[in-house]
């Protein structure tokens, strides 16, 4: 529900439990799983298209792949959203970020598509960006961090992101990316 797709910063509805997805696919293979699910239905019409492939590349590297359409025939941004309550830091190039607590490293790579814009907020909000007074107190150290990625507007496009979690005292995994 936090790490996923907004479209136009719309998101599932919050605490409705007849916001479902459905798993449609699963393989496993000696050098990777991959699982796959449609979540349109639980946009309740913001979207025409979410489905997901999730794919776990061993042995430490995955690759997330999203079918996105707006819905009907408009044009719309989408939103890939991470969050975390540990430190967040975009890349100077605007494709990616890096999450980091003590001694783990998460490195997420926008590969799909070229041009993302990345922004970058510290306070516990939903997608539209409304202060949200968290059931729990946080600690200083622990302010909600969010750091999304924006497409331009357009009908439909896929988002492919990979997501490499690694220690802090090991480089990230260099990906060769074709267009």
């Amino acid at each position: 529900a936090h790490n996923s797709i907004t479209v136009d910063t719309k998101g599932q509805p919050t605490q409705d439990m007849t916001a479902k997805g459905k798993l449609t696919g699963f393989l496993t293979q000696m050098d990777f799983d991959l699982a796959k699910g449609d979540a349109t239905k639980a946009y309740k019409g913001y979207i025409d298209k979410f489905e997901r492939a999730c794919i776990y590349v061993r042995p430490d590297m995955f690759v997330i792949v999203d079918d996105l359409k707006a819905a009907g025939k408009k044009e719309s941004r989408f939103e890939f959203w991470l969050n975390t309550p540990n430190k967040a830091e975009a890349y100077e190039e605007g494709n990616g970020a890096r999450l980091t607590k003590r001694g783990a490293v998460l490195d997420a790579t926008v590969h799909y598509p070229q041009k993302v814009n990345t922004y970058y907020n510290n306070i516990h909000a939903g997608s539209d960006m409304k202060e949200i007074i968290p059931l729990v107190k946080y600690t200083d150290s622990e302010v909600q961090k969010r750091i999304w990625f924006e497409t331009e507007k357009v009908n439909s496009t896929k988002m492919i992101v990979t997501l490499d979690p690694h220690t802090a005292s090991d480089s990230m995994e260099y990906i060769d990316t074709e267009y």
